[in-house]
């Protein structure tokens, strides 16, 4: 019999899709944020985005739901030095993203391949 935790953690995507490679895929964005704003890692805030739309999240409310929900197992292979990426900061999170839109989508486009690969 399976706990509620188990349950949880059972409808996840498997680690071996979610490996070092899935961050490698994003390394080469640039983050325009100052240093000093950087509360949260871009690696954390890209990691958090893809799997809570692929989970059907809309938008950074729902993307920090997810975040929340999936929180110890998101700590597995984040970083998250200060949680969860609050709605709060929506505009640092854009900005984040500003002018990697191709790098992000060509990223994001190639960890797809890999993990269909595997």
């Amino acid at each position: 019999v399976a706990t509620s935790q188990q349950k949880n953690t059972d409808s996840l995507p498997s680690m071996d899709i979610l490996n070092a490679s899935f961050l490698e895929h994003f390394a080469n964005l640039k983050d325009p944020r100052i240093e000093r704003s950087k509360e949260h890692l871009l690696k954390d805030i890209i990691a958090i985005a893809i799997l809570a739309v692929i989970s059907g999240a809309d938008g950074w409310v729902g993307i920090e739901a997810y975040g929340n929900a999936k929180y110890e197992w998101l700590k597995s292979f984040l970083e998250l030095p200060n949680g969860i990426p609050f709605i709060k900061k929506k505009g640092d999170y854009i900005l984040a993203l500003k002018g990697n839109q191709k790098l992000l989508h060509q990223a994001v486009k190639e960890w797809f391949e890999e993990a269909q690969k595997n």
